[in-house]
């Protein structure tokens, strides 16, 4: 989840804004008043599982889709009835689309072609030669390729291909890049590397880019900010951060990530109480975080796998709010295990506890207690 690149500067191009944005096929509501607003150079995610309209909105951002109803803006200019070929973007797709037939400097050329902005040396408009050939360069260049500029792209590996088909995309300089599930067809280790280079390279140029993602690492890892998404509207937008730590919905914590999710009764305030709110979790009391307008009653207790802290029973030093546990099951992951720890007359919950910690609580049946900071447990009122 950790960013790797500082971001840029905004830049002055590539501002999107999306202003109440509809989209239906026949009685069926795709995409349901969206409003957006994406700045220049930002590294921008929609997230959300399939047929949530994530596609659907990036299509009519491109210009392959008409909206049913709201406005597009792109650095203030209104898109509508502006061909996908007029508009300030370009779109990378999970097929890469390259023609088998030409090299790579001419797959990545081809767009140049028919190109109408900069470089023009006669009365039809068209990039000049030199100019062409000086942007495959550069675009090569960027994303490493040049070495492989005169050979066939069927020689080349997926990555490769994904890499060939980004700099068809930056060649035309676009103020907003956008890429619909441009990893999805490629393996697990080979998406994680491209991962580390489509970051690099969008920190590089500069330029917005808008992704769509129903992986939720992917999204986390490569954002300034996510929109999550959920039957055609964005439930919650803010940095990896925010939507990863402090969830406003059920649906936000329980797709984003693992999450324990409990039953819980949040305890009225005393009159002049400045400490965290108390939640009751089956017969154990516990603090925790929550809105100041989250009315006493019912609730659902959030609680990351990764802030609940295992320890055994007996310990000294142990946190004052403590629930006791037996390790129920054990799940080995690598760098972690995941313990199912259930609680008295409860639920389980789900711990991650790194490797390299007491390995004799891992063990199932063997007592032990759970705690966590009240800033790691959030509460969700019952009908969010």
């Amino acid at each position: 989840m950790k960013r790797t690149a500082s971001r840029p500067p905004d830049r002055a191009g590539g501002v999107v804004e999306l202003i109440g944005l509809h989209k239906a096929f026949g009685d069926r509501t795709v995409v349901d008043g969206i409003d957006l607003r994406i700045p220049g150079g930002e590294f921008f995610s929609l997230l959300g599982p399939s047929g949530c309209g994530k596609t659907t909105t990036l299509r009519m951002l491109a210009g392959f889709d008409d909206p049913t109803g709201g406005t597009i803006l792109i650095d203030q200019q209104d898109m509508a009835g502006i061909p996908a070929h007029r508009r300030p973007t370009n779109t990378v797709f999970q097929s890469y689309a390259l023609f088998p037939h030409l090299t790579v400097a001419e797959n990545v050329a081809y767009g140049l072609r028919w190109h109408r902005r900069g470089g023009r040396d006669d009365s039809t408009g068209k990039v000049s030669s030199a100019e062409r050939e000086r942007r495959v360069r550069e675009a090569l260049d960027l994303v490493e390729l040049a070495p492989y500029a005169a050979g066939r792209v069927q020689q080349l590996s997926g990555g490769q291909q994904q890499r060939v088909a980004l700099a068809r995309a930056l060649v035309l300089r676009p103020s907003v890049l956008l890429l619909d599930e441009p990893l999805g067809a490629l393996d697990a280790r080979l998406r994680k590397n491209l991962r580390e280079e489509l970051l690099r390279l969008q920190r590089t140029v500069g330029t917005t880019f808008v992704f769509v993602t129903h992986d939720q690492e992917e999204a986390l890892e490569m954002s300034d900010r996510i929109a999550v998404m959920d039957q055609g509207r964005v439930v919650q937008c803010g940095t990896p951060r925010e939507v990863y730590e402090s969830p406003q919905s059920e649906f936000v914590a329980d797709f984003l990530g693992v999450a324990n999710l409990l039953d819980g009764h949040l305890l009225e305030r005393s009159r002049g109480s400045r400490g965290p709110s108390e939640v009751r979790i089956g017969d154990f009391t516990v603090p925790a975080t929550c809105a100041a307008d989250t009315a006493p009653g019912p609730v659902r207790v959030v609680v990351r796998p990764e802030r609940i802290r295992l320890e055994p029973r007996g310990k000294k030093g142990v946190p004052v709010h403590t629930l006791p546990c037996v390790v129920d099951r054990l799940v080995y992951v690598g760098a972690t295990t995941q313990v199912m720890a259930r609680l008295p007359h409860g639920p389980a919950l789900r711990v991650l506890v790194v490797n390299d910690s007491d390995r004799d609580l891992l063990t199932p049946g063997t007592p032990a207690l759970v705690s966590c900071a009240p800033e790691a447990i959030r509460i969700l009122s019952k009908d969010t």
